[in-house]
């Protein structure tokens, strides 16, 4: 707090000043408090003043502002609906522009419409109201207005535009069904923000808006598919990984190359995971002495890979039947993919709502009871194998000679996992691959079986920090959003 600047002001509210000059000066000091983040005192001096200027435009606007800054959104729409009320030929544009968005962040799309169209019949137009003016249209989801707006929005800031007027017209024009513009929009924007990941996204789920979900092929032969190399990470958790490599067992051959990569377990599943390699001549074990966390350990296996194709499977996940040929159905569906996932209960996006439900807390569910639910998805996909921007890594398969183009999983910045795959989809995404989800396979996610709830809570903030330093505009609830737009996933959760 400058203290000058305090003193200043304080002088000026002696009693004997003019309510008119007093109020300006209470106002400076609530300014003063506000810009320093002390609402409570900025807002009570603010409302003494107001006690004796009510219609003090310079006062009603602050106390709005402090309204928006508590994200206090119903007290934001009253103050700024006063506001304009009283002084509307003398408001600047921004304060329509704040007041919009207060109404709009309040839920009452149409009162923000309503002060949109005022601020442009009275000419208070500005680059910030035209872009809470398309704000406005994308959430009440007038796709059409929204492009146009964008468009304009665009046309006015030439020169001095940032990512996001791209972002919404690229979503706007997807959702009208202006699909080839939205694909020229798409490559415009990534010549100007090639690792925007918000125009990432938009351009790895394009596609998904052009081709209609197909009739799902016939089975491949099991002799014409690829190898492929399961990596398996095991950090105690020993009732889960029992779970898991006992399905893993049942739903595979015993050809199936298997690695284990045990990182520094108790010796109990150390033994366990011991006799399970020498149950069958394709499975191996890599132990590290000491604890290495997941993302080195997983790179342990993932180099090791003896096959084309290397899968990432969490110890506290269960397979399936038919899992892993779907999998390679889909990558195979499409030359450009280079990493595929299932749909599970527990995989954000990649998740079937309903099927959680099936479960009884803090419990696994019966083996009977997956594979109901994986033929359940199996009988009612339509085998699309929609393109997607990232995957879950709990579950993830990766094209090997791929990954020594793009690299690994980063150790440096992600060393004990959690955000180390959405960062290396990413950067798939960056060289021109394409990720894809396998919408009829299904594998059960435990979660949390290594390091616990609170653990993951503190991993997973950790990670997002992280992947905003790294990713310009990194935003996993835009991507779920987007996903969840997909037509062939909606179509799944609508029918199962």
């Amino acid at each position: 707090m400058e203290q000058a600047k305090i003193r200043k002001w304080f002088k000026l509210r002696l009693p004997w000043q003019s309510s008119r000059r007093w109020a300006k000066a209470q106002a400076e000091l609530a300014r003063t408090y506000r810009e320093n983040r002390e609402l409570d005192t900025a807002e009570r001096l603010l409302l003494e003043a107001l006690a004796t200027r009510p219609g003090d435009l310079d006062l009603l606007t602050q106390a709005a502002e402090i309204a928006n800054a508590r994200k206090d959104w119903a007290s934001a729409a009253g103050r700024w609906k006063q506001l304009l009320r009283s002084h509307g030929p003398k408001v600047p544009a921004v304060a329509f522009t704040r007041a919009a968005y207060a109404f709009r962040k309040h839920g009452d799309l149409n009162q923000a419409e309503i002060i949109i169209q005022r601020a442009l019949q009275m000419r208070r137009v500005s680059p910030s109201l035209l872009r809470e003016s398309a704000r406005l249209a994308m959430a009440r989801k007038a796709w059409s207005e929204a492009a146009r707006r964008w468009q304009q929005v665009l046309a006015t800031e030439l020169g001095r535009v940032s990512s996001e007027p791209y972002v919404g017209l690229i979503r706007a024009l997807r959702n009208c069904g202006s699909v080839e513009e939205a694909d020229i929009a798409v490559r415009e924007a990534r010549d100007q923000f090639p690792r925007d990941v918000r125009i990432l996204a938009e351009h790895a789920v394009l596609e998904n808006f052009v081709k209609l979900p197909r009739v799902p092929s016939a089975a491949r032969s099991a002799s014409i598919r690829p190898q492929v190399e399961i990596v398996i990470c095991v950090y105690n958790a020993f009732a889960e990984t029992r779970a898991c490599l006992e399905a893993l067992s049942a739903q595979t051959c015993d050809g199936q190359l298997i690695t284990l990569v045990d990182d520094a377990s108790r010796s109990d599943v150390r033994s366990f995971l011991k006799a399970f390699v020498a149950q069958a001549p394709a499975r191996r074990l890599i132990v590290n002495e000491t604890n290495q966390g997941y993302t080195m350990s997983a790179n342990r296996g993932l180099e090791a890979a003896r096959a084309d194709w290397v899968l990432l499977l969490n110890s506290d996940a269960i397979v399936t039947e038919g899992w892993l040929y779907g999998l390679l159905d889909c990558a195979a569906s499409d030359s450009t993919i280079r990493a595929v996932g299932p749909l599970s209960n527990a995989a954000t996006f990649q998740s079937l709502p309903c099927s959680s439900g099936c479960f009884e807390e803090g419990q696994r569910p019966r083996p009977e009871t997956l594979e109901r639910i994986a033929a359940r998805v199996r009988e009612k996909s339509c085998a699309a194998f929609p393109k997607v921007p990232m995957l879950n890594g709990f579950c993830l398969m990766l094209h090997k000679p791929t990954l020594n183009e793009v690299g690994y999983l980063d150790e440096v910045n992600f060393p004990r996992g959690y955000g180390e795959e959405n960062d290396l989809c990413l950067r798939l995404l960056v060289a021109g691959h394409k990720l894809a989800i396998a919408d009829n396979v299904y594998v059960y996610h435990a979660r949390s079986a290594s390091f616990g709830s609170d653990a993951r809570r503190e991993l997973s903030a950790n990670a997002v920090q992280t992947l905003k330093r790294l990713w310009p505009g990194y935003s996993y609830n835009y991507i779920s959003e987007i996903v969840q737009e997909i037509p062939a996933l909606q179509q799944l959760r609508d029918t199962y």
